[in-house]
């Protein structure tokens, strides 16, 4: 699987959990873009690990400003799994 299919599947993911009124990009903010309280960022977070099978600390949340940052973040440790 290509970076651009991984980040893909996981814009897909996002959407099918956060059903955004929005079309969610690589460059969506995911607290503001998204339009999600922080609690449901939180749950979006819990989601993707259980979905990718990786860890994600709240504080991601801090470092992560877009969508793509966060599948950069995903990718970088199903890599370190491999």
């Amino acid at each position: 699987m290509t970076v651009q299919e991984a980040k893909k599947a996981i814009i897909n993911s996002i959407v099918k959990i956060t059903e955004p009124d929005v079309d969610v990009t690589e460059e969506t903010e995911v607290v503001h873009g998204l339009g999600l309280p922080s609690v449901e960022v939180l749950m979006l977070l819990g989601e993707l690990e259980d979905i990718y099978d990786v860890e994600l600390s709240p504080k991601v949340v801090e470092h992560v400003k877009t969508v793509g940052e966060l599948c950069d973040v995903i990718i970088s440790q199903l890599r370190g799994q491999s």
